[in-house]
């Protein structure tokens, strides 16, 4: 299955399961969006695992439980 020129957000995906799924999604050509609320650094290492994949990748702060973070999240997408 090809992603190709696809964007994927992925909440929590700076470490464990998360990461695992962007680094897969991303070897299938996605492009990789990832939200994290505490993860900063963990985040910012996964990003640079992408994009030494070739991968488009960025990592955006959010709380998904809050709405206001939710709408800028998109907005920033």
């Amino acid at each position: 299955m090809t992603l190709q020129d696809r964007v994927v957000l992925i909440t929590g995906g700076a470490k464990r399961l998360g990461q695992t799924m962007a680094l897969t999604l991303a070897n299938r050509g996605a492009r990789i969006v990832i939200s994290y609320r505490t993860s900063h650094r963990e985040a910012a290492q996964t990003v640079a695992r992408l994009k030494a994949l070739g991968a488009e990748a960025c990592a955006i702060a959010a709380d998904v439980g809050r709405t206001r973070d939710v709408k800028r999240l998109i907005d920033r997408i």
